[in-house]
């Protein structure tokens, strides 16, 4: 077993539970209506962030227990955070404290606070010095499994102003865009049975009609390791994307499913770097278990 793992915060603490929520899920509150109905502003009109751990469901009351032993260094409402020996610290949120500052704590043993009631989870966030880590990257929590692909479920194409284009003229500087998702590798209990969560990673590739590469294998998401700063979320995440059960105008939006849109190409593409013709535009999700799916759309080049 690597030195960095560790078992779940809850019983039966070496059975895999339920992750309704995914490392780099996208976080969207919506000041107003007008806001989300225009599928999100990158202005700063509303609260918007990436996701800096995991869900794991859990019935309210349920007792959370340290992943690693430490020493608690923070206790709030609802949040207990406990630092390692080895340098790392671990960030307990949505449970009721019953421990203080400076008490020791021993892993799978010692009960750090039990699941509030308005939540049903437990968010556990892994920090490795200063840096976010993904809990579920291979070596870490244990164990995890997932048999499920990725899922590609469209591709799109902007203009530089944001307005859909046709796939059949596609002009001047575009935006490429994928509607990708993923679902639990455990079945999640109602009402999040049917949420998704964000794959772990996406790549985009353009052929020309004839199979030449045009542009190799491009990264255009990788949340196997951290997360991007919070000031990049429109970078990263395209207008159009809403988290599960979304907040708007200060209403919660219950059993609405999340809708999470990518951004492949940013800064945008010049297709005018690129003859008059057609192309085919190939993007790929992958989970962190290395699982994938793919999809393709046809683009015809008209400058």
């Amino acid at each position: 077993m690597a030195p960095t793992a560790y078992a779940w915060p809850i019983k039966p603490f070496h059975v895999q539970h339920p992750v309704r929520g995914n490392f780099g899920d996208p976080r969207t509150i919506f000041r107003g209506r007008e806001n989300f109905r225009l599928f999100g502003e990158p202005d700063g009109s509303g609260a918007f962030s990436l996701h800096n751990g995991i869900d794991i469901s859990a019935r309210a009351g349920t007792p959370v227990y340290p992943v690693v032993s430490g020493i608690v260094r923070k206790v709030r409402v609802d949040e207990v955070v406990v630092q390692t020996a080895d340098g790392r610290a671990f960030q307990y949120w949505h449970i009721r404290p019953r421990v203080h500052v400076g008490q020791a704590v021993a892993a799978e043993v010692t009960d750090l606070g039990h699941v509030t009631r308005e939540v049903g989870h437990v968010h556990l966030t892994e920090i490795d010095g200063h840096i976010v880590v993904n809990p579920l990257v291979p070596g870490h929590l244990s164990p995890y499994a997932d048999l499920q692909r990725p899922e590609v479920s469209a591709i799109a194409v902007r203009s530089d102003r944001g307005t859909s284009m046709q796939s059949t003229f596609v002009h001047g500087s575009v935006a490429l865009v994928a509607d990708a998702f993923d679902r639990s590798a455990v079945p999640v209990p109602k009402p999040w049975n049917d949420t998704r969560v964000s794959p772990a990673v996406i790549t985009w590739t353009l052929r020309s009609d004839r199979g030449q590469v045009v542009i190799p294998p491009r990264l255009a998401v990788d949340f196997r390791r951290t997360t991007p700063l919070r000031k990049t979320f429109w970078k990263v995440y395209a207008p159009g994307t809403f988290q599960n059960f979304p907040v708007v105008g200060g209403r919660y939006l219950f059993g609405r499913q999340g809708r999470f849109l990518f951004t492949l190409t940013a800064p945008l593409l010049d297709s005018r770097r690129y003859p008059n013709g057609g192309y085919l535009l190939t993007v790929t999700a992958y989970d962190i278990c290395g699982n994938h799916g793919s999809a393709a759309t046809h683009l015809i080049v008209r400058n």
